[in-house]
Order: structure tokens, then C-alpha cells, then sequence
């Protein structure tokens, strides 16, 4: 409920409740291949505990695959794909901007 819509319940005299019981942490990454940053948001406790330990399937169950690898690896799925994750062929072409094509040769 907006902070608008309180406003105006509470002047029609309306009992209203508000409560923010999921705190959110961004945290940004950025890929060691082709240096796209990313955002992630996770619940803050949620976040919390795979700092201490938790692995990240498990802390964060509602995130994707390739959100949880960004936040472990800072890969970006295009470069997962691109290096671990196709069996298509790689695009000779692709260049990170380290000058490193896909076989790691310059």
C-alpha cells in the first residue's frame, strides 16, 4: 500500500496497518568476462546467512540459476553460456574485454 493510499485511508477514518517485514539488499556484481554489472536483490536476512555460510540454493530458493551464479561467480548467463554452459559451438568471434576469445588465447 503506498504512502499515498495510507494517507487517505486515515482521513476517512480507516484503521489502517502497514508493515515492512522483508527488508531488501541489492548487491551488484560484475562479470570477469565481459564486465556487464548486474543487480541481485535478496531478502537482507536471507543474505545474512549465506555470508555466514549458507549455501546460496539454499538461502536464496527464490532466485534463478543464473541469479545465484552472478552472486557467487559474477558470471552473467550470457558468458555462463558462452564459456560452461552450451554444448552449441562457441562464437569464434567473441571477444571479452580482456581481448580473451572463447579458448582463453589472445
Amino acid at each position: 500500500m503506498s504512502l499515498l493510499n495510507v494517507l487517505n485511508a486515515e482521513k476517512r477514518g480507516e484503521k489502517v496497518e502497514v508493515r515492512y517485514n522483508r527488508r531488501e539488499v541489492c548487491i551488484v556484481t560484475r562479470c570477469p568476462f565481459c564486465g556487464c554489472g548486474n543487480e541481485v536483490e535478496v531478502n537482507e536476512t536471507d543474505y545474512f546467512d549465506w555470508d555466514d555460510g549458507k549455501m546460496a540454493q539454499d538461502a536464496f530458493p527464490y532466485l534463478s540459476a543464473d541469479e545465484r551464479e552472478m552472486l557467487i561467480s559474477g558470471i552473467c548467463p550470457t558468458c555462463w553460456d558462452k564459456y560452461f554452459g552450451s554444448d552449441e559451438e562457441p562464437d569464434p568471434d567473441y571477444v571479452d574485454i580482456h581481448g580473451n576469445t572463447f579458448g582463453g588465447d589472445k
